[in-house]
């Protein structure tokens, strides 16, 4: 039986196969070879737009909202300096004296306003970034400013302040045509030693440069006695006798007289 059935079926089969070739070359034609077409699934679109991570763009762009450089800007023009002043400037200070320095530049408008100052010589003076001067020790230096491309600088001399001047003497008595040298110095030494000499009335007595005084006439005068910032005054009496010139001036104490003019 089994054997029967089975026969059956592969007659079915014989049968069937030249049918479907015959049904495929009638619709194809018998030259075309079979075509394999591929169909790619269908995409389910989202009924809602996703939530996060969503980059599609906007259907309209606020352009305001969006900072775009001026790249036709037009560049600064660039004003160089020309020059730099000072308010003030003293040429000659005091060692410990200060002066605060103001600098101006010019022309206002220029690019670059940043100044820097500096010493030729510290131990002379120094300066600091905000222009405060300061005297350090005796001598002379420059003092130099720059601003850009521009330097200037000035002169500065630094000296030892006097703290006195002695004299031989500080009230001379003499006679007509006699002389008297009147010795003098100054302390400390570091001060200026170059001392003047000036009689207030040359009838009565003149004064050479060295120092000595020469009696003229009968009466009184003064001589002025400095250096370059301290002045002390010596009185001169002329009369016939010349009375007390000697124990006068054995006993007299030497003073200075600072800032008198």
């Amino acid at each position: 039986m089994n054997k029967l059935i089975s026969i059956f079926m592969s007659a079915l089969i014989i049968i069937y196969i030249p049918l479907t070739i015959n049904a495929y070359a009638d619709e194809y034609g018998s030259n075309t070879e079979p075509v394999l077409e591929i169909v790619e699934p269908p995409i389910d679109e989202p009924d809602e737009p996703a939530q996060n991570g969503d980059f599609s763009l906007p259907d309209t762009i606020d352009e305001s909202a969006i900072d775009v450089p001026n790249l036709y800007e037009p560049v600064t023009e660039y004003i160089p300096v020309e020059d730099i002043e000072l308010s003030e400037f003293k040429e000659e200070m005091f060692v410990k004296d200060t002066q605060d320095l103001s600098a101006t530049i010019i022309p206002a408008n220029a690019s670059e306003h940043t100044i820097h100052y500096s010493s030729s010589n510290t131990s002379v003076a120094k300066v600091s970034s905000i222009g405060k001067l300061t005297a350090v020790g005796k001598g002379s230096c420059r003092i130099y400013i720059s601003c850009d491309n521009m330097t200037v600088y000035y002169d500065l001399k630094v000296k030892v302040k006097t703290e006195s001047i002695n004299v031989k003497s500080k009230y001379i008595v003499i006679k007509p045509n006699e002389q008297f040298n009147l010795e003098a110095n100054v302390q400390p030494a570091e001060a200026s030693q170059e001392l003047s000499f000036k009689s207030n009335d040359d009838s009565v007595a003149v004064v050479g440069p060295d120092g000595v005084i020469t009696a003229k006439s009968v009466g009184s005068t003064s001589v002025i006695v400095s250096n370059e910032d301290t002045t002390i005054l010596v009185n001169i009496i002329v009369n016939e006798d010349g009375n007390g010139t000697t124990e006068q001036n054995k006993h007299d104490t030497d003073t200075s007289k600072k800032g008198y003019n």
